[in-house]
């Protein structure tokens, strides 16, 4: 015990001399920058250095007009020279300007035994960015510093920056970091103007890999990869996406001190850590896309590009009259394989076809997109005899051999026999089975004995109105029967007009499932489907292929059709909320009642209208 007194007795005793010996020292207060001129999209790192004096009631100047990207941060050193110690203590910001111009920094304050000391002033004259973006935010090419977007930023990359209309182009959205991330969430996702957008990957927790980026290892994760097919030629741009994030980094402990020798005990006890807001964007790309050729187009091309395969499947050559048949088109392969409309096939007159059935298989995930859609369709017969079902063609642009490819199935024949309730041979008129002719029960009569219901000679209705209307009646039945069974032919054989007319009852079919999705709470799901009825009935109503589907073509459409620039905008307005709230579904009940309601109204404006 009394060899532990001694020794705290000697500590203490060197405590006092080197704290008095310091206090002996000259106090120093003075203020410093790294650099003189700043730009903008950069920082400057002002340091305070105090000298041979405690740290109480410091007061730090007015930074309006900067940024604080860090600090304060504060560092203690020692030196003891020929039994003489020294002390000095620093306070660091790292700062960024929000405005061009000379900033004059004023002098800081601190108060020590009394006495008050002011730093010297500094000014910094702060000047626009270079071009290449904002190193704390665009995410471009930047040398590894100490701020923390030298350390934590996001980038976009294109696997090609130049492709024909309707070819696939990749952005990929990743975020670099070599600080924990303790938060993050997307502020702005972009909204890939002129594009169609299929999403290839869309993780909902980051998975990070080390990648080297200039020599320095970085944690890298994807944020989101999406395939893009651009709608129209020209230069297109992908705008960038937004982030903030919660960084943490290592602070200094700001505890009163009572002596220098603080910071020599307790710093590496009671410093700790803090979580820093860090706002990120990407880089805007630019794309240029290519219109496709005009040289040997094929006249039935609907925008296909890609490289496809293309089969058809009939499910048996031989059938009976009224006995459907199942004919299958199905189209395969890598491209904008989802916007591929359904080829169009010559019937015999004497088939009828009903809508097809389309089913759809794509890989989640592939890159580039690749999948099928199968067409089904059925066909039912309705007179007897051998048809022939002519070659189906199919056109798409290979975006390798740069040119249109044009594929066609064969020929099938099909051989109909007779079966129960078919069509008469000799009638000419189709549509009229035997059993909606009325047979007689027999061919001829027997004399009639019995002359009760006679009529007198002369009583007959023979020239009253009542006969000649009874006598044009069958003839007027049957144009109008004729007219009836023309039209529905003429709908049959026209998809594009069959389509067109069907194009708002399908329309409001999908408002009713979105109406259930919104009543279920699934807010994706109600967004999604008001989408699709709003483009789909666009599409159907006004002969636009998907591929060609685009608001500055929807725009010349229904300009021509004496449609309101008013509506117009109401109509973008409510598919641009409807696809941003796809990728952040966060709005309100009475949100979705009105985007329905606004949808609903939107179809029956346009409706009367055209």
């Amino acid at each position: 015990m009394k060899t532990i007194k001694n020794i705290s007795f000697f500590f203490l005793l060197v405590l006092g001399v080197l704290t008095f010996s310091v206090r002996a020292q000259e106090i120093v207060f003075s203020a410093s920058v790294n650099k003189k001129q700043v730009a903008l999209n950069d920082y400057v790192q002002l340091t305070y250095t105090i000298k041979n004096a405690e740290l109480n009631q410091f007061q730090q100047p007015d930074f309006s007009k900067f940024k604080i990207l860090s600090g304060p941060n504060q560092s203690t050193s020692m030196q003891i020279v020929n039994g003489r110690m020294s002390s000095s203590l620093s306070l660091s910001y790292l700062l960024q300007p929000k405005q061009v111009g000379k900033i004059t920094i004023v002098p800081a304050k601190f108060t020590y035994k009394g006495k008050n000391f002011e730093s010297n002033s500094v000014t910094v004259e702060a000047v626009k960015a270079a071009n290449g973006g904002n190193n704390q935010s665009s995410g471009g090419q930047q040398s590894q510093g100490n701020t923390i977007a030298d350390n934590v930023y996001i980038r976009a990359f294109v696997d090609k920056s130049s492709v024909y209309q309707g070819e696939q182009v990749t952005v990929t959205f990743k975020l670099y970091t070599r600080l924990q991330i303790v938060n993050y969430g997307v502020d702005k996702m972009p909204a890939f103007t002129g594009f169609w957008s299929n999403d290839i990957e869309y993780p909902q927790q980051l998975t990070a890999k080390k990648e080297m980026v200039d020599g320095v290892a970085f944690n890298v994760a994807t944020i989101r990869k999406v395939a893009l097919f651009p709608q129209r030629d020209g230069t297109l741009s992908i705008d960038p996406l937004e982030m903030e994030a919660a960084v943490r980094i290592k602070q200094q402990n700001n505890r009163k001190r009572r002596s220098v020798f603080d910071d020599f005990f307790f710093d590496d006890f009671f410093g700790g850590y803090k979580d820093v807001k860090h706002k990120m964007r990407t880089n805007k790309i630019n794309v240029k896309v290519k219109p496709l050729p005009r040289k040997n187009k094929p006249s039935n091309f609907t925008g296909a590009v890609g490289q496809f395969s293309f089969d058809t499947e009939l499910s048996e050559s031989e059938t009976k009259v009224n006995e459907p048949l199942s004919f299958k088109i199905k189209i395969s392969g890598t491209g904008n394989v989802k916007l591929v409309d359904a080829p169009e096939i010559d019937l015999p007159k004497d088939f009828e076809a009903y809508d097809p059935k389309i089913t759809e298989n794509f890989p989640k995930g592939s890159n580039p997109v690749r999948g099928s859609k199968t067409y089904e369709y059925l066909l039912i017969p309705r007179r007897p005899g051998e048809y022939r079902l002519p070659s189906v063609y199919f056109s798409y642009f290979d975006t390798k051999k740069k040119d249109y490819v044009r594929v066609q199935s064969p020929e099938y024949t099909i051989k109909v026999a007779k079966g129960d309730g078919e069509y008469v041979s000799n009638n000419q008129v189709t549509g009229i089975s035997k059993e909606n002719i009325e047979l007689l029960g027999q061919d001829i009569r027997y004399i009639k004995i019995n002359s009760k219901g006679l009529k007198e000679k002369g009583k007959v209705c023979f020239g009253s109105p009542l006969f000649f209307l009874l006598l044009g009646l069958p003839f007027l039945l049957l144009a109008v029967l004729v007219f009836l069974l023309k039209r529905q032919n003429k709908l049959r054989s026209n998809t594009t007009l069959l389509k067109s007319k069907k194009a708002t009852g399908i329309a409001k079919k999908k408002l009713k499932i979105a109406k259930k999705y919104m009543a279920e709470g699934d807010k994706k799901a109600f967004y999604d489907e008001v989408v699709k009825a709003l483009w789909g009935y666009l599409g159907d109503r006004f002969n636009i292929p998907t591929a060609m589907l685009s608001k500055d073509k929807v725009r010349d459409v229904l300009g021509d059709k004496k449609v309101s620039e008013e509506d117009l905008q109401r109509l973008f307005e409510t598919i641009d909320e409807c696809e941003m709230a796809l990728f952040a579904p966060s709005s309100s009940s009475d949100a979705l009642e009105k985007t329905y309601s606004g949808a609903i109204d939107l179809i029956s404006t346009i409706e009367s209208k055209i």
